[in-house]
């Protein structure tokens, strides 16, 4: 009878365990939902509110959007006059610039390219999740992680902008997880797909070929760590080395991985950092311990023959692309040029940038790469110290609350919306700061996690450094040493949040090294010494503070036109700061707005921005003298200037205008850059347009509106004023007047806005010229009788 219920009496414990564990997993997944719902909101709701436009962007992803509208529109790949880029990111815009060719509303593509950003910023929170959950065997680890990834705003903002971080920092991560699902599988498949996607990164960023060294490295270091604890321990057993669990993990926390033998009941695999039998856990005592069914490791033919397979794999997506540009240009370039060009323009004074670009303008594009290397060797061979003359300021600069740099100590804003995302951007800074600390703790403490990982990322950290120091620092290109430094990060957070008491032990894989401590203090005070000597944050956020309540108090002003007041407000938010260009245009739009035009322009006079040059010219009352610098605003700001003017700049009561002269701005929208013909000047049409002119008079009964209007081919104009919609069919060739009724509804009233709709058509698709605008109807004068 004993016997009998021996068994019985036994499973009870393991039952219990697996009740705990399925609860366990419940409780993750759905905090994991909740991050993810979170996390995409939050991404929407940047893309609806920032109003940033790549089409006129002179910046990187201006170049992006170009080459995506012309492979969209004519299917050819063209790399224009700057240099030869990875095509990865241009592919992607393209597909969604198709949808909005195709819709007919190019505003609508680029929509849809930012969804589908939001879509990659999700899978980019769940890949973070899998990623430390496996690396350290806890959820904790992996939730903290994707909460970061979730919530830390150069994160959230990615999928609004169009630049290749995003797409390649996601796939980076998927490489990372498939090395570790190899690491405890040992399937051939897991290393295969490690490759592919390191190929597909590397179309996106060139950078990516490099890791081919790094999982070389990783494969090499595995295989010593597994054969060395193979010879440390040749008796033992996978059930003893479990013994020693990982140090992330702690059996009975919430969030612990699951200390049984078993797989999770109902599910076909182990959860990740689980042990079956037979196997050991990642982590455990045992360096670089042996993966699942493999207890005595493989010889160094093995990890070539795995070198090779994620080589292969790699090079399968890239050569393609080699081959292109080899035959294209007829000279060997793996992926692309930037890296010695980038080389050369930032090894000498940043005034030397803007000639050096358009010295290598002129030349074919298959030279310039060669160009530029040979007079980088030219100014090394000559002043050797030039490669690392900026190191150290540059060292300096990476590490910086960026949300309080660019919140409080920017001189503008350069309307990216960061006071409507300040309370996020604040909250995210405090997370980098936690992480930050926590993760080079992790990184100088003892090694649980395995010498080949700890060994991999330490190399793609050192890269990314050397590479930000040698050349410049941006932001975004932080962006994958903030990534992975938050992941270790996470790590010893979820160490330090399980109160796990084994921590206080020396590393498994110390080999009793008894400086770790020392190593983890040292590296903190580093850390934040460079923090705080870098700028005086507190007097930075309070004058920062004071500044911010200025120009709230300055825009509630405005917006009851109280403009008087809203000046004195936004002169106090200058004197907080007084630097910031934004209070300056701000208290000339507010003098615009009294009518005190000749003190509106004498305040931005000085202003280098192309709002400032807007107010300006407003101001001035425009005038073909203008027209160059309006242009030119229109052309490279990155903003939808039509748009904004109309918000900021109330134009002067008219019962006309005309198009193209430099007075048009604020009264219209939906309209592209200035032209002229023999007869004068006038605008296109982008398909959908707006007009808003304010009248001397109110309009009595019977009033007309009319319309000159021009086009290449028939085309039939919807005219919408007062929610009445009338048609023009306007006839091709020379510019004609056409003469519409106002309803009778706009009778009495003094402000006329009138909407145009018209098909639209794309020259690029035409001809082989370089004209990528959306075009409809040519407008050259509207008047009221």
């Amino acid at each position: 009878m004993t016997n009998r219920t021996q068994p019985i009496e036994s499973s009870i414990p393991l039952r219990r365990a697996l009740v705990r564990n399925r609860d366990t997993v419940a409780l993750a997944r759905w905090a994991l939902l909740s991050l993810l719902v979170i996390g995409v909101g939050l991404r929407l709701w940047l893309v609806l509110i920032n109003p940033i436009d790549p089409a006129s962007s002179t910046a990187d992803d201006g170049d992006y959007y170009r080459r995506a509208l012309r492979l969209a529109l004519t299917g050819e790949y063209r790399d224009d006059f700057w240099l030869i880029r990875p095509p990865g990111n241009v592919a992607l815009f393209a597909a969604g610039l198709r949808l909005g060719v195709q819709a007919g509303d190019l505003s609508l593509g680029l929509l849809a390219i930012k969804l589908a950003q939001v879509a990659v910023g999700a899978l980019q929170v769940l890949l973070g999740y899998a990623v430390a959950a496996r690396l350290f065997s806890s959820r904790g680890a992996g939730l903290l992680y994707a909460a970061f990834l979730a919530l830390w705003y150069p994160f959230v903002e990615q999928p609004s902008l169009l630049f290749s971080e995003l797409l390649f920092n996601t796939l980076f991560l998927a490489h990372f997880w498939f090395l570790l699902r190899f690491d405890k599988s040992n399937r051939w498949g897991d290393l295969a797909l490690t490759g592919l996607i390191l190929g597909v990164a590397a179309l996106v960023r060139s950078p990516a070929l490099y890791s081919l060294a790094f999982v070389a490295l990783w494969l090499v270091v595995r295989w010593w760590a597994k054969r060395r604890g193979a010879q440390a321990m040749p008796n033992s057993t996978s059930i003893h080395r479990r013994k020693s669990d990982s140090q992330f993990a702690v059996p009975g926390s919430r969030f612990a991985l699951p200390d049984s033998q078993f797989p999770v009941p109902g599910s076909r695999f182990p959860v990740p950092g689980s042990a079956v039998p037979g196997s050991a856990v990642p982590g455990s005592a045992v360096p670089g311990s042996a993966v699942p069914g493999s207890a005595v490791p493989g010889s160094l033919f093995s990890v070539l023959c795995s070198c090779i397979v994620v080589a292969a794999c790699t090079l399968a997506v890239v050569l393609p692309w080699t081959a292109r540009n080899y035959v294209m240009y007829g000279t060997f370039i793996p992926v692309d040029t930037l890296g010695q060009v980038n080389l050369w323009l930032d090894l000498e004074e940043p005034a030397l940038r803007v000639p050096k670009i358009e010295e290598l303008r002129t030349m074919p594009q298959g030279q310039r790469a060669t160009y530029a290397q040979a007079k980088a060797r030219e100014i090394l061979a000559r002043d050797p110290g030039a490669l690392v003359r900026n190191a150290w300021p540059h060292f300096q600069h990476v590490w910086k609350a960026q949300f309080v740099e660019d919140y409080y100590v920017g001189e503008s804003f350069y309307d990216r919306p960061l006071r409507q995302a300040a309370p996020l951007g604040l909250l995210g800074d405090t997370l980098w700061l936690v992480f930050t600390a926590a993760g080079l703790m992790a990184l100088a403490g003892p090694v649980r996690e395995g010498w080949h990982n700890r060994l991999f990322v330490l190399a793609w950290l050192g890269y990314t450094l050397a590479t930000v120091v040698v050349f410049h620092v941006e932001p975004r290109y932080l962006l994958p040493i903030w990534m992975l430094i938050a992941l270790y990060g996470s790590g010893q957070v979820a160490l330090i949040w399980t109160n796990d008491e084994r921590r206080a032990t020396k590393g498994q894989n110390s080999s009793g090294f008894r400086l770790w401590p020392f190593m983890q203090v040292g590296i903190l005070i580093v850390f934040f010494a460079l923090l705080v000597s870098y700028r005086d944050y507190p007097a930075i956020i309070w004058r920062g503070e004071a500044r911010e309540r200025a120009m709230r108090a300055g825009d509630a002003a405005f917006a009851r036109g109280e403009f008087a007041a809203a000046e004195q407000d936004y002169r106090a938010a200058l004197a907080a700061q007084a630097n910031f260009v934004d209070a300056t245009v701000q208290i000339a739009l507010a003098q615009l707005a009294q009518g005190q035009r000749a003190q509106a322009a004498a305040t931005v006079a000085g202003v280098a921005r192309r709002t400032g040059w807007l107010v300006e010219l407003v101001a001035g009352g425009g005038g073909p003298e203008q027209v160059a610098n309006l242009n030119y605003a229109e052309s490279t700001t990155g903003l939808d200037v039509q748009a904004w003017a109309q918000r900021w700049t109330p134009p002067l009561p008219a019962r006309s205008i005309h198009l193209g002269d430099g007075r048009d701005i604020g009264y219209i929208s939906g309209f592209s850059a200035a032209e002229a013909d023999n007869i004068g000047t006038f605008r296109w049409m982008t398909g959908r347009a707006h007009l808003r002119l304010p009248l001397p008079a109110a309009l009595e009964p019977g009033a007309t509106i009319g319309l000159r209007l021009a086009v290449p081919e028939p085309t039939v104009v919807a005219v919408i004023i007062g929610g009445v919609t009338q048609t023009v069919a306007v006839k091709p060739g020379m510019w004609r007047v056409y003469l519409l009724p106002l309803p009778a509804n706009q009778t009495g009233t003094s402000l006329l806005e009138i909407d145009l709709r018209a098909p639209v058509f794309y020259p690029a698709q035409r001809s082989q010229g370089g004209d990528l605008r959306q075009l409809g109807v040519m407008l050259s004068d509207v008047y009221v009788r």
